[in-house]
């Protein structure tokens, strides 16, 4: 296991034209996609995690993104049980950085499934799912937490070479800084979420669950190609899918769809 600590002075972003698509996700759903194909860009991934730990260790999951079509990051998250927390090599290096840490601390590390000495533990995530290895980025945040970002790579992906793991290592202020930004943003949606829905339903009660979140995700800044990675669908599947949104919404443009969600308004205005 290789440890790096960046102390609140010593951090510094990436210098690179990165991470473009994040920003302008920053709050929406798509952020986690977005995220995913930006990093990938420096490295192939398997999937990443975002999420918070408290003084014991135990993680609490926000939210995973994986391109894999079970969504292994996900089952990743369930395994990850809180028994396992003590024999994870990060173990320790958390709970002090929970517990003694300075606001803004952090710490990077980078281990390898042979690392994991509890063979449980090993063989119910990293061997179930092929894993060779993760990247944990974990930054002090308040009430004994730290917010932690995790990026997993499987056996069968080329090794990291060594200017891929400074990139990685450069780029963590900038992440972790899009984590917290992306989670006070979050935490104004849900309200925002319900009512779009609510309209959505009230105005065309047969719109199909796709159509929907679509919808929901046009609302919320989304593309279509993003929608599309994420559902593993392609681009024209996923236009079908707006095109008979719309039909049934009785609209035409993105613009008016915004307008159904004005209190008031009609859709042709």
């Amino acid at each position: 296991m290789k440890l790096w600590h960046v102390s609140p002075v010593e951090r510094r972003c990436y210098s690179a034209a990165f991470p473009e698509q994040s920003i302008a996700a920053l709050g929406a759903m798509g952020f986690p996609a977005a995220l995913f194909k930006e990093l990938s860009l420096v490295s192939e991934l398997a999937g990443i995690a975002a999420g918070t730990l408290d003084a014991s260790g135990s993680p609490v999951s926000e939210w995973t993104y994986s391109r894999s079509p079970v969504g292994f990051t996900d089952l990743c998250t369930q395994c990850y049980q809180p028994v396992f927390a003590s024999s994870d090599p990060l173990h320790a290096a958390r709970y002090r950085l929970a517990t003694r840490g300075r606001r803004g601390e952090s710490l990077i590390a980078r281990v390898n499934a042979e690392e994991i000495g509890n063979r449980a533990h090993r063989a119910s995530i990293y061997d179930r799912f092929n894993l060779k290895e993760k990247i944990s980025i974990s930054q002090c945040i308040a009430g004994g937490q730290t917010l932690h970002f995790t990026i997993v790579r499987r056996r069968d992906q080329p090794p990291l070479r060594a200017g891929q793991v400074q990139s990685l290592r450069e780029l963590a202020p900038t992440l972790v800084a899009l984590l917290t930004r992306h989670r006070e943003l979050q935490a104004l949606r849900p309200v925002t979420v319900q009512h779009n829905r609510q309209r959505l339903l009230t105005h065309c009660p047969s719109l199909t669950q796709r159509e929907l979140a679509l919808c929901l995700g046009l609302l919320n800044g989304r593309t279509l190609s993003s929608m599309a990675d994420e559902w593993n669908l392609k681009a024209s599947t996923v236009s079908t899918y707006r095109d008979r949104a719309y039909r049934r919404l009785g609209i035409h443009f993105r613009s008016q769809l915004f307008a159904l969600m004005q209190p008031g308004l009609q859709a042709g205005l």
